[in-house]
């Protein structure tokens, strides 16, 4: 008995460390949540862009910093042609003129311990690259990687991106008339965003 004192002392330091490291000394821990809706266009000037909301949440205590961000894109199936685009600019939207503006070039990103930061983050295919993009009607795997302080590697997040004729063809009739207007396009899409449901189906869906 005379070693349960010890014991019970030597599990409460136990504890009291485990505490510490969780509350102030675990590394930051920093992935992103995207969407769940993007912009894409063709800017009047050429080349591709996209308008990605992005949120960077860190679940730990420590501060972390973004220090760079970039997207790949390519067609399922396709293993020739893979866009990669550094991120560009800040944007926001114009409630006045109902555009995307500049708000700021890209910068690093510090998030602090339990918190978020979000962006919507302008991505550009340049009009001097090549080859030029067109997009296509099909499903498209969109990739985000970012750097971290401290982490030479980059960690990635991926998501499906489906482009339906219809989507292409509102976006072919802007190209051809050079209108930088923006189109609407669903990440990771399961459901239609408008559909009517039996309240079985409503059931199942608020359940799962």
């Amino acid at each position: 008995m005379e070693y349960l004192p010890i014991v019970i002392s030597i599990l409460s330091l136990i504890v009291a460390g485990i505490t510490l490291y969780n509350t102030n000394l675990r590394y930051p821990n920093i992935y992103p949540h995207l969407g769940p809706l993007i912009k894409v266009y063709y800017p009047s000037d050429g080349g591709f862009a996209m308008y990605i909301p992005i949120t960077f949440i860190n679940s730990a205590p420590r501060a972390g910093t973004v220090l760079r961000a970039a997207v790949l894109l390519y067609q399922k199936g396709s293993t020739q042609e893979q866009y990669f685009m550094e991120w560009g600019s800040f944007s926001k939207f114009d409630t006045q003129t109902g555009n995307w503006i500049y708000e700021n070039i890209c910068h690093a990103l510090s998030v602090t311990g339990k918190s978020s930061v979000s962006k919507v983050v302008w991505f550009n295919w340049l009009p001097s690259s090549q080859p030029k993009f067109v997009i296509t009607p099909g499903e498209y795997v969109l990739t985000l990687f970012y750097w971290l302080d401290g982490r030479p590697q980059p960690k990635s997040d991926s998501h499906e991106v489906h482009i339906s004729k219809e989507v292409f063809g509102q976006l072919e009739v802007y190209r051809t008339n050079n209108r930088s207007t923006t189109v609407e396009v669903a990440l990771d899409e399961r459901l239609a965003r408008n559909r009517v449901m039996t309240s079985d189906e409503a059931s199942k869906l608020l359940k799962s």
